[in-house]
């Protein structure tokens, strides 16, 4: 297999917030190495039997970040999109992780090189700086994903997650639109709920006039309302 083209490598990398400040001659060390990565819907990118490369950033499709008990059971941390990235937290370490990354649809994913990443990390102090914030937007996430599975009720979750949704889609006024990034089941997983819990509490918002469903199109009626039970 040839070398990936370095002009598209570097316009791929500057399209993830921990690089975009780069100038040509940092970008040119950590394109050294990086390649892409097509992989198809079920396909598993990483698990806990995988040595940490570098960094993955998503360039197309949707990724499933998520942990697999002994018995089975799955817990979804997160849904990767184009412009989501994963394996900050490895960097430093080559110690296996125990979560696994599984593409959800065909997916186009860009690698760098852990080395080059570490020789970068280590000349350009901002880029340090910039890596840290990552890490530190990462333990928000998955401290905001503990407190949401252990100490809130269905209820709550359910609210909350469409609030989130609406806050990051730019809708949160009153009323919006919500369009789930993937289906039902995996978005029932991801708040620890079965999807039988999550569409019987979808079912009792739109039986109270909060919130209209329509496949995975929520749109929302009343952001006030919402906020009450989410809190």
């Amino acid at each position: 297999m040839g070398q990936p083209d370095q002009t598209r490598v570097r316009a791929s990398i500057r399209q993830f917030p921990l690089f975009v400040k780069l100038d040509k001659g940092q970008l040119d060390v950590l394109a050294e190495g990086a390649r892409f990565l097509e992989v198809t819907r079920g396909d598993i990118l990483w698990d806990s039997r995988t040595v940490a490369a570098g960094f993955y950033g998503v360039l197309d499709g949707r990724l499933k970040l998520a942990l697999l008990s002994r018995c089975g059971r799955e817990h979804v941390f997160d849904i990767l999109v184009p412009g989501r990235s994963f394996g900050e937290y490895t960097i430093q370490s080559s110690a296996p992780c125990p979560l696994y990354v599984e593409a959800l649809i065909k997916s186009e994913v860009l690698c760098l090189n852990r080395n080059q990443v570490l020789s970068a990390v280590e000349r350009w102090p901002e880029l340090s700086r910039s890596l840290v914030g990552a890490l530190t937007a990462d333990l928000h996430r998955l401290l905001n994903n503990l407190a949401t599975c252990c100490l809130q009720s269905a209820t709550q979750r359910v609210a909350h997650y469409l609030l989130s949704q609406a806050e990051r889609t730019n809708t949160a006024n009153s009323y919006g639109t919500v369009t789930l990034p993937v289906c039902k089941a995996i978005v029932a997983c991801s708040l620890d709920l079965s999807a039988e819990t999550f569409s019987r509490e979808l079912h009792r918002f739109e039986k109270d006039g909060l919130v209209a469903v329509n496949r995975r199109t929520i749109r929302i009626f009343d952001i006030g309302r919402l906020q009450q039970f989410a809190f």
